[in-house]
């Protein structure tokens, strides 16, 4: 399973937002989000593996809200077009990041 997730600094803060199972965490640091996202993740997926069929599929079929998903691909896609057109690379900037968080989860509470 993998799931699309963001982290990117509001102020002072960081968030991070896995879009895929609409879980968003927020912290002081880069890492501490990264981490923090990951155990929400996990403990979401853990919590949906234990429910009837039909549950899990609703919990698994829960993305963040259309607008959310838009919002940020929009802000990723400007943000990567400002570093190609200023000829910079894009490694170096800290403050937003897009990940993939890869999963193992039971078959029987797959998707479908």
């Amino acid at each position: 399973m993998e799931l699309q997730c963001y982290t990117y600094r509001k102020g002072a803060l960081w968030e991070a937002i896995c879009t895929d199972l609409d879980v968003a965490v927020f912290g002081t640091s880069h890492e501490g989000v990264k981490r923090s996202l990951a155990e929400a993740v996990d403990l979401r997926l853990e919590t949906i593996a234990g429910l009837p069929s039909q549950d899990r599929h609703a919990l698994l079929s829960r993305r963040a809200p259309w607008n959310v998903r838009l919002g940020l691909h929009l802000l990723f896609r400007v943000h990567n077009l400002r570093g190609k057109w200023r000829k910079r690379s894009n490694s170096g900037d800290k403050e937003r990041h897009r990940f993939v968080v890869r999963r193992e989860f039971p078959k029987c509470a797959q998707r479908t």
